[in-house]
């Protein structure tokens, strides 16, 4: 709000894609980038000290596309569009 950096939350994915599955659970969330890729797997948070789960885990998303994901984010679309086509 307001352009206000201390209004951002601490695990920004993780928090907005809890609150999406919450609202809209039957909606599939695919997280990308910086902070997915760097928390893909069981990993040390220096923020807190300890050990942690895959940001998968955390946020219950239900995909993980590696780096920022343009291309596979395409075609991931494309091949869910086939799945919900009936044929």
């Amino acid at each position: 709000p307001d352009a206000r950096s201390d209004m951002r939350p601490e695990y920004p994915s993780i928090v907005y894609t809890q609150i999406l599955k919450k609202l809209y659970p039957d909606v599939p969330v695919i997280l990308g980038g910086i902070e997915a890729s760097m928390r893909r797997l069981t990993h040390y948070d220096y923020w807190q000290d300890r050990v942690r789960p895959s940001i998968l885990v955390d946020s219950r998303a239900d995909l993980l596309i590696y780096g920022m994901g343009e291309k596979p984010l395409t075609d991931i679309c494309r091949l869910m569009q086939k799945g919900m086509q009936k044929d």
